[in-house]
């Protein structure tokens, strides 16, 4: 609870900055086998929004938020083509601030 007021609390976005597709980080393909290809992609995104609250009581709060997400797929198509294999991984790094309160989540 941002405060104990029973006024609604409002807010405006001051800032978004993200990028409208993935960035593509590196990418390959291994075709080298006659019967199976291998295929590795890794892509990353960034998110910075932030904004400004007020409280029902009138406190101004500033807030940002900062994403930043890495995605990798590997895929091994087999056996004349006719198994597909697919490991697929993410990470997220998010940064918070609340009134200047940085703190970091991993998941």
């Amino acid at each position: 609870m941002l405060d104990p007021s029973n006024e609604t609390t409002t807010g405006q976005i001051t800032l978004y900055q993200v990028s409208d597709y993935a960035t593509l980080l590196d990418a390959s393909a291994d075709a080298s086998g006659v019967d199976h290809i291998n295929i590795v992609l890794n892509a990353s995104r960034s998110v910075h929004i932030e904004a400004e609250i007020t409280t029902g009581s009138g406190e101004q709060i500033q807030v940002v938020f900062t994403q930043d997400l890495e995605y990798g797929n590997v895929q091994d198509y087999l056996q004349d083509f006719a198994k597909q294999v697919c490991f697929c991984e993410k990470t997220n790094d998010r940064d918070h601030s609340h009134s200047f309160r940085t703190f970091r989540i991993f998941s």
